[in-house]
């Protein structure tokens, strides 16, 4: 864990940053910021004291809600910060997206405990997406498998490359970092089924998709490209975590 110099102990004790040194996907373009957080000793007043502006779309919110979206947008803030923007506040759009810096792109992503931003201004990348998940149970696989996966993802089930519950999460999460990638640059809403995970290289923390649906000119149907994704051990979760990471840059055009 990296030092932590905190005030105010509700603050300490909601939330820790995470030094993400290794075992996590990543890019030299890309900044990443990860922090634990704990919706015990989530309190209102936190917003304030984290200089975080919380938004009209939180009022009715359940604490839950409230909590991970503090925690994911202190960990963008701070990316944002080294990325030389640390007062930058970051909007809402119409669709709930965040809205980032002009120039600039990024995405949030939380588990139960853990919150990770990314954000970049290199200006071949159009469109980067996060996301960590834990890993699915048994009963879950079973209820989410017909409304995430189709027959190629099926197919590489069939190959035993990971066992089914860690396979299908990672199908899972690679679909939702794809969308965050994609959606400013479409700017609509599209299904899991827009897209088929095709190979998987466990060593290298590869996959390779495919576009099944023409979501935009520069994401025609048909197109192929590639996710990462590892499986960190994070120390003080007692849960398989699984992380991963898309990257939309023009020479994929």
């Amino acid at each position: 864990m990296e030092a932590v110099n905190l005030s105010g102990s509700s603050r300490e004790n909601f939330i820790t940053p995470l030094d993400l040194v290794g075992g996590w996907p990543g890019d030299d373009a890309i900044v990443r910021s990860a922090c634990f957080y704990d919706v015990e000793q989530y309190d209102e007043s936190l917003f304030d004291t984290l200089g975080i502006v919380k938004p009209k779309q939180l009022l009715r919110a359940v604490t839950k809600r409230k909590a991970e979206f503090l925690a994911g947008r202190y960990c963008a803030r701070r990316a944002l910060g080294q990325s030389g923007l640390p007062s930058y506040c970051i909007g809402i759009g119409r669709h709930r997206q965040p809205i980032w810096p002009e120039g600039m792109c990024g995405a949030i992503s939380h588990a139960r405990q853990l919150a990770i931003a990314v954000v970049t201004r290199d200006t071949d990348i159009y469109g980067v997406g996060v996301d960590v998940e834990e890993e699915m149970t048994s009963a879950a696989v079973l209820q989410i498998q017909p409304f995430v996966l189709n027959a190629d993802e099926y197919s590489l089930l069939s190959q035993h490359l990971l066992p089914p519950e860690q396979l299908t999460t990672l199908i899972y999460s690679i679909k939702e970092s794809f969308f965050k990638a994609a959606f400013p640059l479409v700017q609509h809403y599209f299904d899991f089924d827009a897209i088929s995970l095709l190979e998987i290289d466990i060593h290298q923390g590869v996959c390779c998709f495919r576009i099944n649906v023409s979501l935009h000119p520069v994401l025609p149907q048909g197109k192929r490209l590639r996710g990462q994704f590892s499986f960190p051990r994070v120390r003080g979760l007692d849960t398989c975590t699984i992380a991963t990471l898309v990257i939309l840059t023009r020479e994929t055009r």
